[in-house]
């Protein structure tokens, strides 16, 4: 609004390339996640969201990449806490858990495609056009579903435009400019807590306000999970001096580059800061530099 309707200029090739990245991270990743927890229990969903770090460091093995020994390890040990969760039906039926296995697919690929595709110079303009072209795709989807029949604003209750309220001024301007705030503010290694104590609050949560069911099953593959995004994380982020939000380049282009001091800055935009503090190598075209 302070800048105007220039900062929100973009070419052809760069809306079409906030549609996909756009359809990617909010159609498959937060769209899919709804549909999932109309069934599966808050704290499950969490500890499944959490593992998109996971499924970096595979497309990152799948395209190339050599992560660290330690990271690939607890990948397996992640992926095995997934299965067990799976397996067991923890917290909802299989259907609703497989969407949750492909939401994390969906972002992570969508955030590892996010620097390689020529997206607005601005960050917070190719965020606002990502946010536009995502929601104008799930839009669609929900109609082509048939969920406008029936639907009346008169029916929606207090407590859902409550909720609604919170998650967009809590989750959406609060919770994510603070945390682009603590990317270029904070060390790496704090920020990326959040990675894992993020589905750990969630079980507590879960438990303590909505009385969800915490079973030895979902206690083992939280376990698994948790500790296998930790160990990520630690070993993602020590491998990095200094990472910070800069405007994305174009597939072309290196997306990340070595500076005189052997510090390596990821280019991301700040739709994806989440994936460039758990996963460095996944917002660039280079390796990891230990």
């Amino acid at each position: 609004v302070v800048r105007g309707p220039r900062a929100l200029r973009a070419t052809p090739r760069e809306l079409g390339s906030t549609v996909v990245i756009g359809g990617l991270l909010l159609l498959g990743g937060n769209g899919l996640v709804v549909l999932a927890e109309r069934h599966v229990v808050s704290s499950v969903a969490a500890l499944m969201i959490a593992t998109v770090p996971l499924v970096v460091v595979v497309i990152r093995l799948v395209t190339g990449d050599r992560p660290q020994r330690p990271t690939v390890i607890s990948v397996g040990i992640g992926f095995a806490g997934i299965a067990l969760l799976v397996g067991i039906g923890g917290g909802g039926p299989i259907g609703s858990l497989l969407l949750l296995v492909v939401a994390p697919v969906s972002w992570a690929l969508g955030s590892w495609l996010s620097p390689r595709l020529p997206l607005p110079r601005d960050p917070l303009a190719a965020t606002a056009w990502e946010m536009v072209a995502g929601g104008a795709l799930m839009l669609v989807a929900g109609s082509v579903a048939g969920e406008w029949r029936g639907f009346s604003l008169s029916h929606v209750t207090g407590r859902s435009w409550a909720a609604w309220v919170y998650l967009l001024v809590a989750g959406s301007l609060l919770a994510f400019t603070a945390y682009v705030w603590l990317l270029n503010n904070a060390p790496l290694s704090v920020v990326a807590t959040y990675a894992y104590v993020n589905p750990a609050v969630a079980v507590v949560l879960g438990a303590a306000v909505l009385n969800e069911r915490l079973t030895p099953g979902i206690a083992i593959g939280a376990m698994a999970i948790v500790v296998s995004v930790a160990i990520v994380v630690s070993a993602e982020s020590s491998s990095r001096r200094v990472i910070r939000v800069m405007r994305p380049r174009a597939a072309s282009e290196d997306a990340c580059a070595d500076d005189t001091t052997g510090t390596q800055h990821c280019l991301s935009c700040t739709a994806t800061c989440a994936l460039a503090a758990t996963a460095p190598g996944a917002a660039g075209s280079a390796p990891a530099v230990p």
